[in-house]
């Protein structure tokens, strides 16, 4: 077989071999995707039998998506500031920068096999579903203790709208949501879920677009600014010619009109 297995003294031929079939399933997912993913396919790769791969998974598919969320979790940084809103938005960003690409296309095929097979749907439940909502709840529940969220605020629908907003565009609309997306998002959750005072001191729209006006002004350059006043006076001029030569003549102007003729 390719890639047979050895061991270094003292580490235990089975940790060996778990660690084989976790590499083995995600080079298959990243390559084949969940189709190419079977215990063959896995076993042959990794070194091992079928027995020792169904030894901790129920299957191929099981072990393809083990692998694909500890390289998620590995690659996602841990932080923890003074600040939670800004720790989740963060922690958000990431995550779609993350899931762009393969990834992300990943995911989506594990997700859409959980529908049509039932092993794989408890494995997705009890080894990523429920752990990282229970994370995202302990967030969310430190955001209200520093009373930047509402203390009314439901977890579980929070939640559903920040992940729900991802993977609707991913399953559904098939494209990725890129990290300024995906900070818009959060911006439109989080500001929602604010207590009223906390809304009241963030700049309301209007405020914003008259800033962003503003700095668009800066940035013109001095002589167009200054050629502006001087082409609205030759607007409004052009205006009002158009204007008296569309209008009737009074009737004064059209008795002076027939005399001049009668002294003709």
């Amino acid at each position: 077989m390719e890639g047979e297995i050895t061991t270094r003294p003292g580490r235990p031929r089975s940790e060996a071999a778990k660690r084989a079939i976790l590499r083995a399933a995600l080079t298959l997912l990243k390559k084949h995707g969940v189709a190419g993913v079977t215990a063959e396919a896995v076993a042959e790769r990794a070194g091992v039998s079928k027995a020792t791969l169904y030894r901790w998974w129920p299957c191929a598919a099981a072990a393809a998506m083990d692998a694909f969320f500890e390289e998620i979790n590995s690659r996602l940084p841990s932080v923890t500031t003074d600040a939670p809103l800004e720790d989740l938005r963060g922690r958000a960003r990431h995550v779609a920068r993350l899931l762009g690409g393969e990834l992300g296309d990943a995911l989506a095929e594990l997700i859409a096999t959980t529908h049509t097979d039932a092993r794989l749907k408890e494995v997705f439940q009890e080894r990523y579903l429920r752990p990282k909502r229970e994370n995202l709840r302990r967030e969310v529940d430190r955001a209200i203790a520093a009373g930047a969220l509402r203390d009314d605020v439901d977890r579980d629908v929070m939640i559903d709208v920040i992940c729900g907003a991802y993977y609707y565009r991913k399953l559904v609309r098939h494209i990725d949501t890129t990290p300024r997306t995906m900070d818009e998002i959060m911006s439109c959750v989080l500001e929602g879920l604010m207590p009223r005072a906390a809304r009241a001191q963030r700049p309301t729209s209007s405020a914003r677009t008259e800033r962003a006006t503003s700095r668009t002004q800066r940035r013109t350059p001095r002589t167009q600014r200054a050629a502006q006043p001087q082409r609205a006076r030759v607007s409004r001029l052009r205006t009002s010619r158009k204007t008296a030569a569309a209008a009737p003549a009074s009737p004064a102007r059209k008795r002076t009109r027939g005399e001049g003729a009668s002294a003709r």
